[in-house]
Order: C-alpha cells, then structure tokens, then sequence
C-alpha cells in the first residue's frame, strides 16, 4: 500500500466501502460502478487522507490493487483500476496526488482504448490513455495535453493514442501518438510536429554520412574504427551521428529507446531515424534515408562485407520499431 500519509491507519479487511467517510454513500456508488468485490474486491483499510483529498485502498478482483478517491474530500468519488493504478503507483508513488491531482471522473472508454483525467497537481491538467492496440498507459499532461484534447480532439482525433511518454528532443519537448506527434518548448508552448519544418539537421546528415559510407570506394571498411563494419552496426550508427561508445550493442541501444518510451512500430522511419531489429543476442540497427529505406552493416565479426541499403521490413531478423537519437548525440 502505497497511498497512505497522515495518522497511521490500521490494515484489516474488515473495513466496510466508504468507512471513514463523512459521505460514504460516493465511494459506495463507486464500488458499484466498477462491479463491486468481484472488480476491486475488499477495502484493506479506511477511507483515510492523502494529499489533497481522500482514498480507501482495495486489493483483489479482476483489477488487482485498486483505489476510491474524492477530491478535497468532498464531492464525487472517483474510481481508479487496473493499469492506471499499477501505472500510477510505479511511476509516482505516494506522491502522485502532488503530480496529477485527483481524477475527475472514473475511466472512460474514448475511440481504440480507455482514459482518465485527472487534475490538480504540479503537472496541471494529465490524461492516463491506454490503447487498445498496445496495452500500456501513457500520461499526457500540461499543454501538450490541452492541445492534444482541445485542439486535435483526443483520442478520437487525427493524433489517436499516444505511443510514448514526453520525452526531450532536439532542445525541446516532443511526445509520439499513433497518428503524429507534439512538440513543446516554454516560448512557443504546444503545436503540431510538422515535419518538413522541424526536422533537425542533425537527422539529415546521419542520413547522408551513411549514404556516402555505402557509396564509398570501400563501403566494408570503417576509417574511424580502422576495422570492417560487419558485426559493427551500432557503430556505424553512432558515427553517423559524430558519435561513438554509447551503447555496447543493438540490444542495448534499443531497450534504452524502449524503457523511456520513444519507440515507434509503424513501418514509415523518417529520414534519419534509428531503425533496430532483432535476432541473436545483440541485435542490429541503421539508418533510415527515407522512402522506406535503411542503410546499415552486414554480417559479423570476422566477416568483411559492405554497408548496404535494404528496405525497412526487409531483413531475415525481426522488425521492432524506429526511434529518433538522444537528444545528446549532437550530430555531425
């Protein structure tokens, strides 16, 4: 249990829904509305405050560990289950009231996926969306989150679900949804990605550096690393981008990209993003120059093969996703 602060409160399962409350009957509705034991099972403690307001903790049913809040504790209660609760307790903690507030309403179905708003904590206004398609909740909060509900429509808008966390970009701020992105800076605050008009150079040079490798008088010898480029992929990447020694392997690079949210599956890479794929321990990564393209190393150590360009979904290993570079890797 991880909601709990104040005045120590006492574990049993003997708690009725809504004890505690001075208006149990809206954690009472509450319970009701999700389907009762068999969804969030039994409260394990009574309604008790945290942060701004007020919860009664539940663990069991079909959701697992769930909770009832009301905000300020007064007014409507306020159910929160499944993976928005085990999202919220993994990433904020006893903390989260100070981040996102108190939801507004209990989740929502909207479009491909489900929602919840939330409001009243350090990040303003914050939606946790899950789609149906991927099964992870995302949290979009602040501006970002204003322009993507007010002005994109949501979830039922040309943007869809978003597919990544806000993450640093290029000197400022961009968070990936399934039809687009938005980005965000503090001076000309949320707007549509645009492409054409905001695609770093930094991306195309990485593109053009790998074009004139494979081009070269000879594509299968790294200068830089006075060796052969095959068994080098992440190399040849990274050299791309006027870096070296950042990840050990494919494989590491990409579960970096993964675990911070930034890994795109649709098959259409812009023009200097990351591509990776899979197989053997390692893994492998290139380059996307566009139009469905990529330029990466063949083979292993040992071997001496040229760089070559072969379309996204055109090796023998598996296709995982595309990511733009860490903001830190400067360019060339």
């Amino acid at each position: 249990m991880f909601a709990i602060q104040g005045a120590s409160i006492a574990q049993a399962s003997g708690y009725g829904v809504g004890y505690g409350s001075s208006n149990p009957a809206t954690f009472i509705n509450a319970y009701n509305r999700i389907g009762g034991s068999g969804a969030i099972g039994s409260p394990t403690n009574a309604v008790h405050v945290w942060g701004s307001g007020c919860i009664q903790d539940f663990t069991g049913g079909w959701s697992g560990k769930s909770g009832i809040m009301q905000a300020g504790c007064t007014g409507t209660a306020y159910y929160v289950v499944y993976k928005q609760w085990a999202y919220i307790e993994a990433r904020w903690g006893g903390s989260a009231t100070s981040v996102i507030g108190y939801p507004t309403g209990d989740d929502f179905r909207w479009g491909a996926g489900w929602s919840q708003h939330f409001a009243g904590g350090s990040q303003n206004n914050t939606t946790l969306a899950r789609a149906d398609q991927t099964g992870i909740v995302r949290s979009v909060r602040g501006d970002t989150r204003n322009f993507w509900v007010n002005s994109k429509g949501g979830a039922v808008g040309s943007l869809g679900y978003p597919i990544s966390e806000e993450y640093p970009w290029s000197s400022i701020y961009r968070q990936d949804f399934q039809g687009g992105s938005i980005i965000w800076d503090p001076i000309n605050k949320a707007r549509l990605y645009s492409p054409p008009a905001v695609v770093a150079l930094r991306e195309q040079n990485a593109a053009n550096w790998a074009i004139a490798e494979k081009n070269s008088p000879n594509p299968s010898w790294s200068d830089e690393f006075a060796r052969p480029w095959s068994g080098y992929c992440e190399g040849f990447v990274e050299v791309a981008f006027g870096t070296r020694g950042r990840f050990t392997s494919a494989a590491a690079h990409y579960q970096w990209q993964l675990s911070n949210g930034r890994i795109r599956t649709d098959t259409n890479p812009p023009v200097g993003a990351v591509v990776f794929y899979g197989g053997g321990g390692d893994g492998h990564v290139g380059v996307s120059i566009g139009s469905g393209q990529v330029i990466s190393t063949q083979g292993y150590n040992g071997q001496v093969l040229p760089v070559w360009q072969h379309g996204v979904t055109g090796l023998t290993v598996p296709y995982l996703g595309w990511a733009y570079a860490s903001a830190d890797w400067l360019g060339r």
